[in-house]
């Protein structure tokens, strides 16, 4: 094969089998795909190089199907790198209060405004990211704090954001570890992009723990990320600290959680404890009246 001669070269390149059965070579001499029936070679310009004279060659290229699916192998391989790295996300997260059901999906549509503005939260994280902009989620037990912070959490994770998702007693039980562990533990607070810390409230029984709860506060509000809060706390008793070590607690949430969810309402636990042992009950094939 002389120097300059391309041809040559792509011909040598070429796969033996690109030519495949039932295509054909149209009036214009260029071979077709007998399947999407689009032309498989495309003419492509050669310029002088030494002795070698320009020339216009035909080079192969993808036809319609052929584009169509490598365009979809290469989505299913997205789609495999996508699940993976959320798969990933999850392993590596603090995830101890975070329930994969816990999904916008399985809303029981009691609360449609709080369920709305949560929707909306993940809708518009890019602006809530950029503006550090967090959630107070407060109530009595059972009223939904965790689930609709778990549901933000969830779809924020199928966005590939990196979620952390724990409660204040255990990171307080975290910080009281060996160096190594608390070391890692603070830079947890900071690394996460979004980060729900549950059951705020426990820094009132302890002054240790109130420090520990400062500290963890503190720390997330100096990394100027997201941060959502979930409390048995009224936002009477956030606005109206006891001590000074509560003012300093309370008084940085608030301002890292100025978008405040007040949940009303029954029991969610105790209604579901109602519909388990009426299902409990049917399968087991037993008259409730008859127990």
């Amino acid at each position: 094969m002389e120097v300059g001669d391309f041809g040559g070269v792509i011909k040598s390149i070429v796969p033996e089998d690109y030519e495949k059965p039932g295509d054909y070579r149209d009036g214009e001499g260029f071979l077709v795909c007998g399947n999407c029936h689009t032309r498989k070679e495309t003419l492509f310009y050669m310029p002088a190089i030494g002795k070698a004279p320009a020339e216009v060659i035909k080079v192969p290229c993808a036809c319609e199907c052929e584009n169509k699916a490598w365009e979809e192998r290469h989505a299913q391989q997205l789609m495999r790198e996508r699940k993976l790295y959320i798969e990933q996300l999850r392993r590596e997260g603090m995830m101890d209060v975070l329930r994969t059901w816990d999904t916008f999906e399985n809303d029981d549509d009691r609360n449609p405004e709080a369920t709305l503005l949560c929707a909306q939260y993940v809708e518009k994280w890019d602006e809530m990211l950029r503006d550090n902009i967090g959630i107070l989620f407060t109530g009595g037990v059972g009223t939904g704090k965790t689930f609709y912070a778990g549901c933000i959490a969830n779809a924020l994770t199928e966005k590939l954001v990196s979620v952390g998702a724990t409660s204040l007693p255990k990171m307080i039980n975290k910080l009281q570890t060996f160096p190594e562990e608390r070391a890692r533990a603070l830079d947890a607070l900071q690394r996460y992009e979004f980060l729900v810390l549950d059951d705020l409230g426990v820094e009132r029984d302890t002054s240790y723990a109130a420090e520990q709860t400062y500290l963890i506060i503190d720390t997330r509000y100096r990394a100027n990320k997201p941060l959502i809060i979930t409390t048995n706390l009224s936002v009477r008793e956030l606005e109206t600290p006891q001590n000074l070590t509560q003012e300093r607690i309370y008084d940085r949430i608030l301002e890292m959680c100025p978008l405040v969810v007040e949940l009303t309402g029954k029991s969610r636990r105790r209604q579901n404890i109602a519909v388990k042992q009426q299902k409990a009950l049917e399968q087991l094939w037993w008259d409730k009246n008859e127990v």
